[in-house]
């Protein structure tokens, strides 16, 4: 067992080789930077490419991805088939850390919120949005006490979202107030952090909160009720490239 790692390594083994040196950046060509090991959860962290497949034949699957994405008329069994079948390929990609512009070109369709959770389920095996929204809810009456005993500029701001939750039922709003709350207590910059906008096109929002390296977008129609938790368009920001919800 002692040389299990260098047999595992000679047989190319992804979660050994991920981390050998002539595939760590320049900059970390030390055996011991930046070593990448699965996280908590994380039950499929590196897999293996499928049995007879080679990396040309999932790069030719992968740009058979890209061609299905540009018709007018997706189908979208075939691009859930393409991406659960390419998976192996694109973790190893993942592992390199590129730029999340090069990346999103390489696979736009992981930039969609319907493959993000699906992608979670085959990193991890657990659906991301019932499993987050649970605990969430689980933990909400915990949170709110320690909400409650913040002092200071931060107890007014969690106040006053908290207020929106008397005599409103909606679980969306709940769930909004204390994710709210949440950032607040934890010192984030929710003005920066959050912008919200009403009635415009969603590009609008896209142009006016591109710049920013991270942040979230939300816009509300004139004629939905403020603060109901319900939104015309939710998305995210990540160096310029956007993920729409």
């Amino acid at each position: 067992m002692m040389n299990f790692r260098s047999k595992l390594s000679r047989a190319g083994h992804p979660e050994v080789t991920v981390n050998s040196l002539k595939n760590k950046r320049k900059d970390q060509e030390k055996p011991a930077a930046n070593i990448k090991k699965p996280r908590k959860a994380e039950v499929n962290f590196c897999p293996n490419i499928p049995s007879g497949e080679t990396r040309e034949s999932m790069e030719a699957e992968r740009v058979a991805l890209l061609t299905e994405l540009k018709k007018k008329k997706k189908d979208e069994a075939e691009i859930k088939k393409k991406m659960q079948r390419t998976f192996s390929i694109r973790r190893q990609e993942v592992l390199q850390e590129p730029a999340i512009s090069e990346f999103q070109n390489r696979w736009p369709a992981l930039f969609d919120v319907n493959e993000i959770n699906l992608e979670f389920m085959r990193l991890t095996t657990a659906p991301l949005t019932s499993k987050f929204l649970g605990e969430l809810d689980h933990q909400t009456n915990d949170l709110i006490k320690v909400f409650n005993a913040k002092g200071g500029a931060a107890g007014r701001k969690i106040t006053a979202i908290m207020a929106k939750m008397e005599n409103n039922e909606d679980i969306n709003v709940r769930r909004d107030c204390v994710l709210r709350c949440l950032s607040i207590y934890l010192n984030e910059d929710l003005d920066t952090l959050v912008k919200e906008y009403m009635d415009i096109e969603s590009r609008e929002a896209e142009a006016d909160i591109g710049e920013k390296t991270m942040g979230i977008y939300t816009v509300q129609a004139e004629v939905d009720v403020p603060g109901d938790g319900r939104f015309a368009d939710v998305g995210v920001v990540l160096e310029g490239g956007f993920t729409d919800g």
